[in-house]
């Protein structure tokens, strides 16, 4: 069997891994589970001869999200050396950030902002790029108005989960919290259950200071059951979210990888 079969076989075998199922990576990673979504995810590219890149570069962020940092650059650097694009260069330079190497994160910052600018000829790009881009920005200190305009653009056509959360992480980041709690609430209505968005909501709401809360769960740090946070938002009177939490709705797990988009320059 040629090389190029296999490749096809393997790519039709993904689109049936029980991605959505109850011991399916994305269901164990959006429910914290970080140990058993990584030992999901690596069971499944061991299960086929030729892995999905997105099943990969969620597998780099699991190691990195594990505490397995080391591995998680080597992951993602074999990942960025075949596509060197913001959205792979950018998670690469935020790992070598955490684990203290400086000149190699500023190496790839340095290439992310290269192919940002090669990306700003074509007339459109994917959501997952221009996503990346402005992370690009936050990096490299740029003014938050700016970004927060970048981001608009992208949400005044597509109001995605994901274009939300960016918008909330960067006005929480520059503590304007009555914008970062919209964004927030906003990304919830577009999935209940989504714990960025949650961990983000009841930072705002509870200890604006505590920043901590939000940091921990990205860095695969355990938080309270969802029960203690239903207790929290209770308390403070967010009935809608309470019930987000106690009836999660009967939908799959959104998938990391994001769709093509147009954005019009």
């Amino acid at each position: 069997m040629t090389p190029t079969s296999l490749y096809l076989l393997s790519f039709i075998f993904s689109t049936f891994l029980p991605l959505n199922a109850e011991d399916g990576y994305a269901h164990l990673w959006q429910q914290g589970e970080y140990a058993r979504a990584l030992k999901a995810a690596e069971q499944e590219i061991d299960a086929t001869p030729y892995p999905p890149l997105p099943l990969r570069r969620d597998a780099a962020r699991l190691l990195f999200l594990n505490g397995r940092v080391d591995e998680a650059i080597e992951a993602q650097t074999e990942i960025a050396s075949r596509h060197p694009l913001p959205s792979d260069l950018i998670p690469l330079a935020e790992f070598q950030q955490y684990r203290g190497l400086g000149e190699e994160a500023e190496t790839s910052l340095t290439r992310a902002s290269t192919q940002a600018r090669v990306l700003a000829n074509y007339s459109s790009i994917s959501e997952k790029e221009w996503l990346a881009i402005g992370r690009l920005y936050e990096l490299q200190d740029t003014d938050a108005k700016a970004i927060l305009a970048h981001y608009r653009r992208l949400q005044d056509q597509h109001e995605t989960l994901d274009v939300h959360i960016a918008i909330g992480d960067l006005a929480f980041g520059t503590r304007t919290y009555d914008l970062a709690a919209e964004s927030y609430t906003q990304a919830l209505a577009v999935d209940e259950e989504d714990q960025d968005a949650l961990s983000g909501l009841l930072a705002c709401y509870t200890n604006p200071a505590r920043r901590s809360i939000s940091i921990a769960w990205r860095s695969g740090i355990s938080l309270p059951s969802t029960s203690s946070w239903s207790s929290s938002f209770r308390s403070n009177g967010f009935s809608g979210v309470d019930k987000a939490i106690r009836d999660p709705p009967d939908t799959p797990p959104r998938h990391h990888a994001l769709p093509r988009v147009a954005i019009h320059h």
